[in-house]
């Protein structure tokens, strides 16, 4: 093998492993340690969790706009919002479920999916 082939597939090598590490730190970073995770706080209304690019969520906000309930929900973009995507892991987490949404959480009562975050919306 030659010295440039050499030199070419240790800098690629390098280049790899540099952007490998570089992404588990970002991942590292979003993971909230059980020793320092923040405490959740009860909220004062309904936390409903959502993304901009989940079909579900879209759904879920269309029903919640159509029928104005937007006075009784604390909507929370977690996608662009890590102090909200934070708690929505913990708050996840703490209800022992997936992180998956749409997901509403009352302080008392967590819910996921489309229908059945609808379902509760009918009762709100």
């Amino acid at each position: 093998m030659s010295d440039t082939r050499r030199l070419a597939l240790i800098l690629v090598s390098i280049l790899l492993l540099v952007g490998v590490g570089y992404y588990l730190f970002q991942v590292k970073s979003r993971i909230i340690s059980p020793f320092s995770r923040p405490a959740i706080v009860t909220p004062t209304s309904t936390t409903l969790y959502v993304t901009r690019l989940c079909p579900s969520c879209h759904r879920v906000d269309q029903y919640v706009t159509a029928r104005d309930l937007t006075k009784h929900l604390d909507v929370k973009e977690i996608e662009t919002d890590t102090a909200a995507f934070d708690q929505f892991a913990l708050v996840a987490r703490t209800c022992k479920l997936r992180p998956i949404i749409p997901l509403i959480w009352d302080g008392k009562t967590c819910l996921q999916g489309e229908d059945k975050v609808i379902d509760f919306l009918k009762n709100l």
